[in-house]
This record gives structure tokens, sequence and C-alpha cells, in this order.
């Protein structure tokens, strides 16, 4: 929501010195954070079919024993869940690598340098 709120501001900044690539910056960042949600229904789809793949193999296995221990069933309620869970984590990373949104590292530097020069040469326009 925030960038969509400060997003007509970033357009503004843009033309000024030194603010050149935020815009830029700003869809890539845009563009990131939008993927979070289709990445993690992909994520979720894929971890319920191992869910339901599981639960019917331990279905079988059930149906097959005279004695139920339920000691043996851990998959479907430990381990199958502890990877949705790290999968679900692992969301802005997996975005970040589809498109990169760095921090603000080369603007920010670019308006370091930019002050540099306009107290170096006293605010003159070139």
């Amino acid at each position: 929501m925030l960038l969509v709120i400060f997003g007509p501001l970033v357009f503004a900044l843009s033309i000024f010195d030194g603010f050149q690539d935020n815009y830029l910056q700003w869809i890539a960042r845009f563009i990131n954070v939008n993927l979070y949600l289709p990445i993690a229904l992909l994520i979720l789809s894929i971890v319920q079919e191992i869910l339901i793949f599981v639960l019917e193999m331990e279905i079988a296995q059930i149906n097959a024993m005279l004695i139920y221990e339920p000691k043996l069933f851990f998959v479907s309620n430990l381990i199958v869940p502890v990877c949705g869970i790290f999968g679900m984590a692992m969301v802005p990373k997996i975005s970040s690598w589809i498109i990169h949104a760095s921090g603000t590292n080369s603007g920010g530097g670019r308006l370091v340098r930019t002050a540099a020069v306009m107290a170096i040469t006293k605010g003159a326009m070139k």
C-alpha cells in the first residue's frame, strides 16, 4: 500500500539531480512485492499436493496394519507443515530472485555525491 501511495512522489522527485534512478528502483520494488502472492499461492499448492500424497500413503499403511500406532505417522503432522512454513518464509527471497529490488544503496550513494558536489561548489548549478 505504501508503494502505491508514494509512487507519484517518487516520480515527481525523479526530476531532481541525485534522484534520477529512484523511479526505476520503485518500479522494481513494486513488481517484487506484487509477486509475493503468486509465489505464496504456488508454494501453498505444492505443499497441499505433497500433503495429500503423504496422507494417502499413510491411510494405505493404516489400513494394512493390524494395530494402529500413531507414533509411526509423523510426516503429515510435522514434516510437511514445517516444509510449508519454511517455503512461506522464503517467499521474499524467491521474489527477489525473479525481480531484484535492491535497497537504497545506489540512490543513497548518488544523493550523498550530489550533496558533496553542491557543498563543494556552494550550490552553483552547472
